[in-house]
């Protein structure tokens, strides 16, 4: 069932979200903050499972490919792959179509493989890990304000963090790359809330955190994963300088959080240049050359993520920089947020490969420096109550109107069209595919990379080409039972003359 595009399920976890979000307001308002924060989780995590149940298929980019092979690795931990079978079908210097698959790190794989083991090869199941790691986020966005400044700081910047949207249109797998992305934003601001913890009591326990995370972050996305270590690093540089009494804890502290990082991101490293050392160092190699050379087409001017951030927060974002109007009298906290957003603003538009979801890890830090620039303005007026529930029924009001719009669920938009192809292929897929996993589906390109979803919603293979008359007979050989799909350009004779093979027609 379903309310025009959008199925029942997503509407009522929608519902079930807003419900949170009003007693989360409420809440705030009687200065709950425990409470506050729990009901921002509930809030984040419903809204993010109706986005999450919002289509029933993936998309093209990268979502697909993520989920597959975190779907073999449910099945075989020990080797990510993506085509599991016939390797010497596949070309290996091509991502989407390799067996041995290292062209993400692991970690976000490895949290959607444990989803699919529990839950099965479903949409949501993939989806999971990502709701689950927002809702954490939000939740600590919150704390991380009200540690800061205060839990009206705290309340603004989570509602503004989720309903910017940029971070559920990635875990629906509308913007690439997807639930990386998701991860990894949400992996690197959790290591900025535990450096806020270690600011206000340093301590073995804080740094050890600090260092995991940072680890994690490495596994997900790579090396800006490692930001949290130049505020730290600049303020271990201070103490330095000023001969500070504690410095030599500060200097520790800061090595001991480096070391555990490297003993986190290093086992996978040795481990993939033991096993698979040519796709590994290769990898490697191709992470390095994103910031080199402008890959896959991904070529954008120098202001490409500052024009996406205006996108995301629109006028919001100056409010960011009113406090700031008197350096000398910002606090540490405020230096560090801004700091680190332009820092890896920066650093990411001398790349020469540039894609929106590399801005994904300044967004909750901005969302808390927007919400401390509205307080800031607004502090000298009595009715701060009223903005602290004005303004998130206002974002609440205006934002999933966009949302919708560009998930295709407002008709006669070319979007909407778009995911109706989507929609038909998946349709296909399911009254076609089946449990057999020696049957191998030819010409699976309904859609672009048709094959994917194919392996991922049944335990059929698929390949999205026609394979020459010879490999036809290897795979024969092999013990595959063969269908082709007749779609696009007409199937050769050879495969429409075999009896063997199964003609299935798209449609």
């Amino acid at each position: 069932m379903s309310f025009g595009d959008i199925t029942l399920e997503s509407f009522l976890l929608f519902l079930i979200g807003l419900l949170f979000a009003a007693a989360s307001i409420w809440s705030q308002n009687k200065d709950r903050v425990k409470w506050t924060a729990w009901l921002l989780f509930g809030m984040t995590f419903f809204i993010a499972c109706g986005f999450a149940t919002i289509t029933n298929y993936f998309f093209i980019w990268d979502e697909q490919f993520h989920a597959l092979v975190a779907k073999n690795i449910s099945l075989n931990p020990a080797h990510p792959q993506l085509m599991t079978f016939a390797p010497w079908l596949f070309e290996e210097s091509n991502w989407s179509s390799q067996t041995t698959w290292l062209h993400k790190p692991p970690f976000f794989l490895y949290a959607m493989a444990t989803s699919i083991k529990l839950f099965g090869n479903t949409i949501i199941a993939a989806r999971m890990p990502s709701v689950i790691l927002l809702a954490i986020t939000s939740r600590l966005v919150f704390l991380f304000g009200n540690n800061w400044k205060n839990s009206k700081v705290g309340f603004l910047a989570a509602f503004i963090f989720v309903f910017s949207g940029f971070t559920l249109l990635q875990l629906s797998g509308w913007k690439s790359t997807d639930h990386n992305d998701v991860f990894f934003t949400c992996l690197v601001f959790i290591s900025f809330y535990f450096f806020q913890k270690y600011l206000i009591l340093p301590s073995r326990k804080s740094a050890l955190k600090i260092g995991v995370m940072v680890g994690l972050c490495v596994l997900t996305k790579w090396l800006p994963g490692l930001l949290v270590f130049l505020p730290w690093g600049i303020l271990v540089l201070i103490k330095i300088v000023r001969h500070s009494i504690d410095v030599k804890n500060q200097i520790k502290w800061f090595a001991l959080a480096l070391f555990i990082a490297i003993l986190v991101v290093l086992p996978w490293h040795l481990y993939t240049i033991v096993n698979f050392p040519e796709i590994a160092i290769k990898e490697l190699s191709y992470n390095q050359e994103h910031f080199w050379i402008p890959l896959e087409g991904h070529r954008e001017s120098f202001w490409f993520h500052f024009q996406n951030l205006l996108g995301v927060f629109r006028i919001l974002l100056l409010l960011i920089f009113i406090p700031f109007y008197k350096w000398k009298q910002t606090d540490e906290t405020s230096r560090i947020l801004l700091i680190s957003v332009l820092a890896l603003l920066v650093f990411y538009s001398f790349a020469a490969t540039k894609m929106e979801g590399f801005i994904g890890p300044t967004l909750p830090l901005i969302s808390l420096l927007i919400a401390q620039g509205i307080l800031f303005l607004l502090s000298t007026i009595q009715k701060e109550r009223l903005i602290l529930i004005l303004a998130p029924l206002l974002i609440l009001f205006f934002q999933p109107l966009q949302f919708f719009e560009k998930l295709g669920m407002k008709k006669g938009t070319i979007e909407n069209e778009y995911h109706h192809l989507y929609r038909a292929q998946h349709d296909f897929i399911i009254k076609h595919g089946d449990m057999d996993s020696k049957k191998l589906i030819l010409n699976a390109n309904m859609r672009m990379h048709g094959n994917i979803q194919w392996m991922y919603f049944t335990q059929n293979k698929a390949i999205s080409f026609v394979p020459s008359q010879q490999a036809v007979k290897r795979l024969k050989n092999e013990g595959f039972k063969l269908s082709a799909i007749q779609f696009g350009n007409p199937l050769p004779d050879y495969i429409l003359k075999d009896q063997e093979i199964v003609k299935v027609k798209y449609e």
